[in-house]
């Protein structure tokens, strides 16, 4: 079976074939003790991901995925403490991990830091400086930070090189990256029904179809109906 870390690299692999198996592997590494595991079944139970949300036991995960030495969970601790999501609400505990995440240069870290800037959650909201670091996170490989700044773009949030930021969400999708196969499609789907372009739409329900055979599971509702956020001030961020 190799080591967890192999183990944690066959499991993340799965990801574009089947997101909810990827899930199931990843937690049963978590529950082994694998930081960076850990890790991601904390941002898994934060966001519900094919699983039961649960913000306690993502809080959990996290600080022990810290306490196991993962420094990529500074970003993410420091909005649990700040918006008090299955952690008591402390804004100096809060500030403490943004600051060691602003001094780290992990992927997750610039990920998370992005998320915080663009919202305003902990910080001064600076759309500038979120987008920044969604790029950072970008060049270490970190896709789901595409598919943030995607989701940014599209919602008129970000809107610095709206250009360039798509094309790194289509590439990201045509690496069948089932996040971001979900985003396009939607995006092309509202776009060509607003144009009343039917190839738009059926390029669209292809990439969501593709997001659906790899159990992302956003995707069966993507054929119901296209909502999109507005801008407004969020007291707690939103579960992407």
């Amino acid at each position: 079976k190799g080591t967890l870390d192999e183990q944690l690299h066959e499991a993340r692999e799965l990801f574009h074939k089947n997101t909810r198996h990827c899930v199931s592997k990843i937690m049963q590494l978590a529950k082994q003790g694998q930081p960076e595991a850990m890790f991601l079944a904390a941002e898994f139970l934060y966001r519900g991901l094919c699983i039961r949300q649960d913000d306690e036991l993502a809080a959990d995960y996290a600080l022990k995925s810290l306490e196991a030495g993962f420094e990529g969970a500074y970003g993410f601790l420091a909005m649990l403490y700040y918006c008090g999501l299955g952690v008591e609400k402390d804004e100096e505990k809060a500030a403490h991990y943004r600051e060691l995440a602003l001094r780290s240069e992990h992927a997750y870290c610039h990920k998370h830091l992005g998320h915080m800037f663009i919202e305003g959650i902990g910080c001064e909201q600076d759309v500038h400086k979120g987008r920044e670091h969604l790029l950072k996170a970008i060049d270490a490989g970190d896709l789901e930070a595409v598919v943030l700044l995607g989701f940014y773009n599209a919602s008129r949030i970000v809107n610095e090189d709206t250009d360039q930021d798509m094309h790194l969400l289509l590439a990201s999708a045509e690496l069948h990256d089932p996040a971001a196969m979900n985003l396009i499609g939607r995006l092309f789907i509202s776009t060509g029904a607003f144009d009343n372009s039917h190839e738009l739409i059926r390029e669209g329900m292809g990439y969501v179809i593709d997001a659906a055979h790899s159990e992302w599971p956003d995707a069966p509702s993507s054929w119901v109906g296209i909502s999109w956020f507005r801008k407004t001030k969020r007291r707690t961020p939103f579960r992407i």
